[in-house]
């Protein structure tokens, strides 16, 4: 049985998926990449998807 020191739970540097929610709007998707791009210089794919009704995007 490992110690709780000899676990890791992440290897940094590593890819970490983000799934942000809000209503839909034109600038949704530029919006979210600017806000990330702050903390983050690497960014990875973005998909964008509308809600069943169309109101939200995620």
């Amino acid at each position: 049985m490992a110690n709780d020191e000899d676990i890791d739970l992440f290897d940094f540097p590593c890819e970490f998926p983000l799934k942000v929610m809000g209503k839909a709007a034109e600038d949704f998707e530029l919006l979210i990449v600017e806000i990330v791009r702050r903390h983050c210089q690497e960014l990875g794919a973005v998909t964008t998807r509308s809600s069943k009704g169309g109101k939200y995007m995620s």
